[in-house]
C-alpha cells in the first residue's frame, strides 16, 4: 500500500503550463464592449476601454466605426477579474481522495488565472504559498497554517485521506496545535514572522465529536492577534459556532454553516456583529458526487484539470472516507443553501468561495460553478458577480484598486462572450484574461 501510494505522489497532477503573460504593451483596447464596473445591477455601455500601464485608463462611450487596434468587444462583457475568498494552494488540484497526486502549487495558480480568477485567498494548510505567492501571476491573498485543537480538522480528513507516513508528513507544516490559552502569544508571534494576511483558526469538529477548541482559546487568539494589528479568518460548522467567533471579533467567517438552520434569534445576532461570511455553498455536493460517481464536469473544468476524470468517475471498491457519510453530507448541503439565503435576505455580506482544492472542486474552474449553485438559490446575477470582484475586494484587499472597473483602478480583467448579467453561464465562455494590464496567453 504505501509503495503504491509513494508511485502515485510521484505523478503531478494535470498538465503544466496552462498560461503566460503576454509582452508589456504600452497601451490595450477593448472596443464596443459592454461593462460590468463590480458594483451596478447591469451591465452599461457598449464602451471603448483603454488599459495603460497596468491601470485602466479610460472608459469612454464605443467610438463609431471599426478600430483594428483594439480588440473586438461587440457581443460581449467585460467585467473585472474574478477573487474566489476561500481557495487552497499546494495540496490537491480537485482530484478523487483515491487519486493521490504530488501537488503543483504554481499550476494550480495557473488554473486559478485560466479561469479568470485573478485573486485568490488561500486559506490556510499549505506550507508552501509563502514562496508560490512570490513567483505566481495570480495574486494570492494568504492566511496562517491552521491555528486548531490538538488532533483537531483537518487532522482527521487528511488521516482518512492519506495513507500513514505520507499523512504526517503532509499535516505536519499545515496545523499549529493550541493546547491551552496561554500558549497562543508565542504561537501567534511565530505564526505571523512572514506577514500573512490573515491568521487561519478552525472552529468546528469536523467530522462530528473530533476535538474543538474551546471558546477561551478561541478569544483568546482572535484577542492577541488583533493586537499585533492582523485580522482572524475562522472556519466554522454550525450557527452556535458562528454567532461565538463573529462575537469574539472575528473578521472573516470562512464557510456558511451547515450542521443546521439559522434561528431568526441567531441571524439578528449575526447580522449585530456586520461580520461577512464565506459561501462554499457548492463543496458538499461536489464531494457527494464523486463519493457517488455521479459527477459531470463543464467544460471549463476539464480544461484546468483534464485527467482528473476517470478517477472522480471510479470510486475504487469498498473505498470509505472515514467520517464523511454521504447522507449526512448531502444533508450539509440542502441545509447551508437555506442558510446562505437566509444571510442574504437579512443582508449579511456574502462573499463567493469555493473551498477549492478539496474533490471536484477545482482551483479558478470551481468559482464558475459556485456562482452558478448560487444563483440557483434565487440570487441575482448581479448579487453573486459582486460577491466575486467588489464586495472581496472591499473586505480582503481595501483600497488596492481591484474588484471595479473605473479609470484608475487595477486593469485585472475578464471578457467574456454573452451577457452572464441576464445568463450567469456565460461567464464561462471567456475570450481574454488581463493581469494588472496584461493580456493572459491561455
Amino acid at each position: 500500500m504505501l509503495r503504491l501510494a509513494g508511485a502515485l505522489l510521484l505523478l503531478s497532477g494535470c498538465a503544466t503550463h496552462l498560461v503566460r503573460l503576454a509582452p508589456k504593451d504600452t497601451t490595450q483596447c477593448v472596443h464596443g464592449v459592454f461593462v460590468f464596473d463590480g458594483v451596478s445591477d447591469a451591465r452599461t455601455g457598449p464602451f471603448d476601454v483603454t488599459i495603460e500601464g497596468g491601470l485602466i485608463a479610460s472608459l469612454e462611450p464605443a467610438s463609431e466605426g471599426a478600430r483594428p487596434e483594439c480588440l473586438d468587444g461587440a457581443g460581449r462583457t467585460l467585467l473585472p477579474g474574478l477573487i474566489d475568498s476561500h481557495a487552497h494552494v499546494g495540496l490537491s488540484a480537485g482530484h478523487a481522495p483515491w487519486d493521490l497526486r504530488l501537488p503543483d502549487p504554481l499550476r494550480q495558480t495557473e488554473m486559478l488565472l485560466f479561469a479568470g480568477v485573478t485573486t485568490a485567498f488561500v486559506a490556510g494548510g499549505s506550507p508552501s504559498v509563502a514562496s508560490v505567492q512570490k513567483e505566481s501571476l495570480t495574486t494570492l491573498l494568504r492566511a496562517t497554517a491552521i491555528f486548531t485543537a490538538i488532533e483537531g480538522h483537518p487532522t482527521p480528513m487528511i488521516r482518512s485521506a492519506v495513507p500513514w507516513p505520507l499523512s504526517a508528513i503532509l499535516r505536519a507544516p499545515m496545523v499549529i496545535e493550541v493546547p491551552d490559552e496561554a500558549s497562543v502569544p508565542a504561537l501567534l508571534e511565530r505564526a505571523l514572522r512572514d506577514h500573512p494576511d490573515f491568521v487561519k483558526v478552525v472552529f468546528d469538529d469536523m467530522p462530528p465529536g473530533a476535538p474543538h477548541l474551546s471558546g477561551e482559546v478561541l478569544r483568546a487568539i482572535v484577542t492577541e492577534a488583533k493586537r499585533r494589528g492582523a485580522r482572524v479568518a475562522v472556519h466554522v460548522g454550525s450557527p452556535s459556532e458562528a454567532i461565538e467567533a463573529a462575537e469574539a471579533g472575528a473578521s472573516l467567517l470562512m464557510h456558511v454553516p451547515w450542521e443546521r438552520e439559522f434561528t431568526d434569534d441567531e441571524l439578528t445576532r449575526l447580522v449585530a456583529t456586520r461580520v461577512p461570511f464565506v459561501s462554499t455553498r457548492r463543496v458538499h455536493a461536489a464531494i457527494v458526487s464523486v463519493l457517488r460517481g455521479e459527477l459531470a464536469l463543464h467544460p471549463l473544468e476539464e480544461a484546468v484539470c483534464p485527467d482528473a476524470q476517470p478517477a472522480l468517475s471510479h470510486r475504487p471498491k469498498g473505498y470509505v472516507l472515514q467520517g464523511f457519510d454521504e447522507a449526512l453530507l448531502a444533508e450539509y448541503d440542502r441545509v447551508l443553501g437555506r442558510n446562505v439565503k437566509a444571510l442574504v435576505d437579512r443582508g449579511v455580506v456574502v462573499l463567493a468561495g469555493t473551498d477549492a482544492g478539496l474533490p471536484a472542486v477545482f482551483q479558478g474552474a470551481s468559482l464558475h460553478r459556485e456562482l452558478e449553485a448560487l444563483v440557483a438559490l434565487g440570487l441575482s446575477p448581479a448579487q453573486v458577480l459582486r460577491s466575486a470582484t467588489s464586495v472581496p475586494a472591499e473586505v480582503l484587499a481595501p483600497n488596492r484598486g481591484l474588484g471595479v472597473i473605473k479609470r484608475g483602478a487595477v486593469a485585472d480583467l475578464l471578457l467574456v462572450t454573452g451577457d452572464p448579467l441576464t445568463r450567469i453561464e456565460d461567464l464561462e465562455q471567456i475570450v481574454a484574461v488581463w493581469k494588472h494590464g496584461q493580456r493572459v496567453v491561455r
